[in-house]
């Protein structure tokens, strides 16, 4: 009757079958209320025990609870894959982003046991394998345990993939010694590789380079934490030296571009593929917010390679990538710039009704044209974005409500 409500419930299989009989009766006999009930209960108390927020603005919050849930359903127990089909499976560079959100939004459980799988994932020879020519992988892996030790003080964890670190440090020192008799500005950068595929074409990429860099200094601090004095001095020595040999490379960048900016690769001029670059600021922290270097890339990135108020990567992706929307505020929020909130509410704006994205969204339909139409690295920036508007840690100290607006 008018007004009435009714509720019905329905079974759908999630995989082809063929109907029979016998399986409708198998079907039949589903109680589908109490399953129903079971899993209400079963995502209340997930969600419960994560970091919860209350906001005025509705849609922060609304968003952030979406994704907040979607989060565990990328998360396959042993592994967690930034896509249900195109992109189920598992990379270090999107587990970085992924797990990072996991151990900040209060799951330390849920992401130790993936860490914990690491040193089953490295090859022999040092190599944290996702495929070969992504030589930012090492540093991923080093980088994302020691976040999670940071906030949990998981000594044993440390104890127990120490030696997959050591090995992937000196993994990152041979690596590199393949261009080391270079006289270009290549030298002693980690080779040639695919990277990030959002960075173009096979090159020299500084994001390999930050992520490397962070990954060995992370390592100084796991051998630290174990009293590991050798390998302590050892470390510091292929960290100093990196270092030296990527600020020689940026020293003849800046002699040729004619300012301190930060390209994709030594060898390329400025272009959207340097959003690889800011890492070096987000989320590594090798650059402190206001360095030169990357105040000038993001004031580029922002000047020439966005289509509204979102970063559109013309390169592969060809379209307003949500996750690199994100980094860029992330930068923004690290300098304490409102700047931020008009790449916010673009990412708000550009969301489903359901508040997910794909990974890249065509700029005239707004549909997506790149990857999985669910895409988790997006979903994991939005929540660690949401997180560092609220709170974030730089050095000793929290910093609160950096760029309320």
């Amino acid at each position: 009757s008018p007004g009435e409500i009714k509720e019905y419930s329905t079974i759908c299989t999630t995989k082809p079958v063929k109907y029979s009989q016998k399986l409708i009766q198998v079907l039949q006999k589903v109680d589908t209320k109490k399953n129903k009930n079971e899993n209400v209960l079963k995502w209340q108390s997930i969600l419960s025990r994560g970091m919860c927020i209350s906001l005025p603005d509705s849609k922060i919050e609304e968003c952030f609870e979406a994704n907040k849930s979607f989060l565990h359903l990328f998360d396959d127990g042993d592994e967690i894959t930034p896509g249900p089909l195109t992109y189920h499976r598992f990379w270090f560079r999107d587990a970085a982003f992924l797990i990072n959100a996991l151990d900040k939004l209060g799951y330390g459980d849920a992401a130790r046991q993936k860490l914990a799988t690491y040193p089953d994932r490295q090859r022999i020879d040092g190599f944290f394998i996702s495929q070969n020519g992504e030589w930012d992988s090492n540093g991923e892996a080093i980088w994302t345990l020691l976040e999670h030790y940071r906030l949990y003080l998981d000594k044993e964890l440390i104890r127990e993939v120490y030696p997959s670190i050591r090995k992937g440090i000196f993994w990152i020192e041979r690596k590199r010694k393949k261009t080391r008799k270079k006289a270009g500005p290549e030298k002693g950068l980690l080779p040639a590789g695919l990277s990030a595929e959002h960075l173009g074409p096979s090159d020299y990429f500084y994001w390999d380079d930050f992520w490397s860099l962070a990954g060995i200094r992370d390592g100084i601090e796991a051998s630290r934490i174990l009293g590991k004095k050798n390998d302590q001095d050892v470390f510091e020595k292929i960290y100093s030296d990196f270092w030296k040999d990527v600020q020689r490379s940026l020293k003849m960048v800046e002699n040729r571009i004619g300012k301190k900016i930060l390209p994709a690769s030594p060898y390329r001029r400025m272009d959207a593929g340097a959003i690889g670059s800011i890492s070096a600021l987000y989320p590594l922290r090798l650059l402190e917010p206001d360095d030169e270097w990357i105040v000038n890339t993001v004031d580029y990135l922002r000047q020439h390679s966005f289509f509204e108020d979102g970063f559109f990567q013309d390169m592969i992706h060809s379209g307003v990538n949500p996750y690199l929307t994100a980094q860029i505020a992330q930068c923004y929020i690290y300098r304490r710039s409102r700047e931020a909130w008009p790449l916010i509410y673009y990412l708000l704006k550009i969301a489903t009704a359901t508040y997910t994205w794909p990974e890249a969204v065509h700029p005239l339909t707004g549909g997506g044209c790149m990857g999985d139409g669910h895409h988790g690295w997006a979903a994991a920036e939005l929540l660690l974005l949401v997180r560092n508007l609220l709170f974030f840690e730089e050095d000793d100290r929290i910093v609160l409500t950096p760029i309320l607006p």
